[in-house]
């Protein structure tokens, strides 16, 4: 009978361990990538909260026709010669028009020790479809 139950305690303890691990390495995988892929609501939050700038990737014929108010022009060809003009004492949010150039020019700017990058999950699309307000350029 003793048998029996140190053979399920061992079968509860690896359950426990493999689903505590489950539980964790989601976690662990985002910390590693660098707090990417915020939502429309995160984004302003953290505008809010600790002055994030929107840093608005796209080519300037998108920027000018449409663009987040407070968000600063650079666009992604320049992005790797003018990166260093990006303020480095706050946190920057990467707006791309769908989310995938933003997340290349994050891993540039980590590559730099830039801390703080985030981008836009879903770019200019997410943001228009949360119906956020959209500046346009003349």
């Amino acid at each position: 009978m003793d048998f029996l139950f140190y053979q399920n305690s061992i079968y509860f303890l690896i359950f426990l361990l493999v689903s505590g691990a489950l539980l964790i390495f989601p976690q662990l995988r985002k910390r590693g990538k660098g707090n990417t892929g915020l939502n429309v609501k995160e984004a302003v939050n953290l505008v809010n909260r600790e002055n994030a700038v929107f840093v608005d990737l796209r080519p300037v014929d998108s920027f000018r026709s449409g663009s987040i108010p407070s968000a600063r022009h650079l666009p992604a060809a320049d992005f790797e010669q003018k990166a260093g003009t990006l303020p480095r004492n706050k946190p920057l949010i990467l707006v791309c028009d769908n989310g995938r150039e933003s997340a290349k020019m994050a891993d540039v700017l980590r590559g730099k020790n830039t801390e703080n990058v985030y981008t836009l999950a879903g770019g200019m699309g997410a943001w228009k479809t949360e119906g956020m307000p959209v500046k346009h350029h003349a």
